[in-house]
């Protein structure tokens, strides 16, 4: 079965990245360089709030509320999804990257050149697609409880292992 990161690779594939553009306002390229610093970012981010004193529950709870909408994800990252998305998406990326909030929109902002406007809609837009990936790994039981944050872990290694611009790669060949 697919891993985290490859769950996510497909979820991005297509005409993700080109909705994801027009919605942030920005190009096809720039965005491209942004969800290749994103994800490992945030997967990051995700596996250090899951290993945090009650992180995992929220992690759990929130992937919960979001399992059903990768049936919608070309609406949602053209920002045309469910109505609570856009009035959620800042709490819903505090609450999943907890005190790293800052710290991922700095590097993915710096990586890609987006502005710092453009990264927080990006990671938005982002955040609810990952969280409803981790709650179809849960539904099928290739995430154990208590093994969140070892999967996020295993997903950002594999990002990170895919080189300097590995995930990038990956993101532009499944276009």
């Amino acid at each position: 079965m697919p891993g985290l990161l490859d769950s996510l690779r497909q979820e991005l594939s297509g005409n993700a990245v080109q909705q994801l553009s027009a919605n942030i306002g920005a190009d096809h390229q720039m965005t491209q360089s942004a969800v290749a610093a994103a994800v490992p970012a945030m997967l990051g981010a995700m596996a250090q709030t899951a290993q945090q004193p009650g992180g995992e529950t929220v992690l759990a709870q929130a992937a919960e509320q979001h399992a059903g909408l990768l049936g919608n994800i070309g609406s949602l990252l053209g920002g045309r999804g469910p109505a609570d998305v856009p009035a959620t998406g800042g709490g819903l990326l505090s609450r999943v990257l907890g005190d790293r909030q800052e710290q991922v929109q700095s590097q993915v902002a710096q990586t890609s050149g987006l502005a710092p406007d453009q990264t927080k809609r990006l990671l938005m837009a982002l955040a609810p697609v990952a969280l409803a990936v981790l709650a179809r790994h849960r539904s099928q039981g290739q995430i154990q409880p208590g093994g969140l944050a070892g999967a996020l872990l295993q997903g950002q290694n594999a990002a990170q292992q895919a080189g300097p611009g590995g995930l990038l790669g990956l993101v532009e060949r499944k276009l």
